[in-house]
């Protein structure tokens, strides 16, 4: 299944912020 451009901005995204949440880090 290939992903739009911006879904995949929009997963990136969340991943990121889940990312500074497990370092105890909030960077919006």
């Amino acid at each position: 299944v290939q992903k739009s451009e911006m879904q995949r901005k929009k997963d990136n995204l969340e991943l990121h912020r889940n990312e500074c949440l497990d370092d105890g880090i909030i960077n919006v």
